[in-house]
């Protein structure tokens, strides 16, 4: 972790924390989460913030941390491969989204991984992310929350690390599995449906080629969500061995 620090240009000291997901402002919300970032440093000025992904978003996200005088404190490290690396630094990870979320592969591995989060009260996120019990939640485009509950957790370092730890045990007590992230996806599936018979035509009557868009959809989610979980367990694996 150290050696992974010194190659972003974090302290090693600093408490590091991070957004991971493309730069999409505008679904994924990370401006607020940048103007969270000055409240959280006069009160603790050592704290790093890690910007992982890259997007069409991201040349506006980094002149924004520059306006705000704090870029020796933010780092960008545009799309990487090795998220388990990521987590490994991060301290506490924030989801700042601003529209309407499902369950992330990052969520997932971040709760595998013991890590707080602190998300928006947004989407199906509240079905895993119990405010308080397994993560902290806000809500969207609240700056100030953000910087409130972040600085919640840097004084409460004992509950930080309770809720990674009830986190977890979501992921393996309640058997977050593929038959689950199947599920999940089945249900946003129905959710879709639903919205479409209240309009005067559905999708799927629209179209017989927007009923198979939405099956191959549907297939590389599924497909994706079994490739996160796996990678999950092999990276555990490779903890408990070390």
């Amino acid at each position: 972790i150290r050696a992974l620090k010194k190659d972003i240009g974090i302290n090693d000291l600093s408490a590091v924390v991070g957004v991971v997901g493309r730069l999409q402002d505008e679904h994924k919300g990370q401006s607020y989460f940048i103007r969270a970032i000055p409240f959280i440093l006069k009160e603790f000025p050592q704290t790093h913030f890690l910007i992982v992904g890259d997007g069409a978003d991201r040349g506006s996200l980094e002149s924004l941390a520059g306006k705000t005088l704090m870029r020796e404190h933010v780092s960008f490290t545009g799309t990487r491969t090795d998220l388990a690396n990521m987590f490994s630094v991060i301290d506490i990870l924030v989801i700042p989204s601003v529209q309407w979320e499902s369950i992330t592969k990052t969520m997932l591995e971040a709760l595998a991984m013991a890590k707080p989060i602190i998300a928006t009260r947004i989407g199906d996120v509240g079905e895993i992310l119990i405010d308080g019990v397994t993560g902290l939640l806000f809500r969207p485009r609240e700056p100030l929350e953000i910087a409130k509950a972040v600085t919640y957790l840097l004084n409460h370092p004992d509950h930080s690390r309770e809720l990674g730890r009830r986190g977890r045990e979501v992921i393996f007590e309640r058997k977050l599995t593929l038959e689950m992230s199947v599920k999940i996806v089945e249900d946003t599936y129905e959710k879709l449906l639903s919205a479409n018979k209240r309009s005067s035509r559905s999708l799927i009557e629209k179209s017989r080629v927007g009923f198979l868009f939405i099956i191959f959809c549907l297939a590389s989610l599924t497909y994706s969500l079994y490739k996160a979980i796996a990678n999950i367990f092999r990276s555990l694996k490779s903890e408990d061995k070390t």
